[in-house]
């Protein structure tokens, strides 16, 4: 839903797993409200799906995430939304 051909990468090893979300998320306030769609989508419907299915995924399954867009970027997502993980 971002552009054309846009991929998120998940990184296994050794039971530990990090989702590398590109550019699917651009501010925080999207892990806590995947619903909303955001300005730089090409198909905003498209986008907020991708946004539901990987945070849901991401926090059923434990894993980590690492963002490019956030100050902070890597954590986990909560209930709440996003935790930054400390340096």
């Amino acid at each position: 839903g971002h552009t054309p051909g846009h991929r998120a990468v998940l990184v296994r090893d050794r039971g530990e797993a990090l989702l590398l979300t590109g550019d699917l998320l651009h501010q925080p306030t999207h892990v806590a409200n995947p619903m909303w769609p955001s300005s730089h989508d090409e198909d905003a419907l498209l986008g907020v799906a991708s946004r539901r299915l990987l945070l849901w995924r991401a926090q059923t399954h434990g894993w980590r995430v690492g963002v490019s867009h956030f100050a902070k970027p890597f954590g986990v997502v909560t209930d709440d939304g996003w935790v930054a993980s400390p340096p």
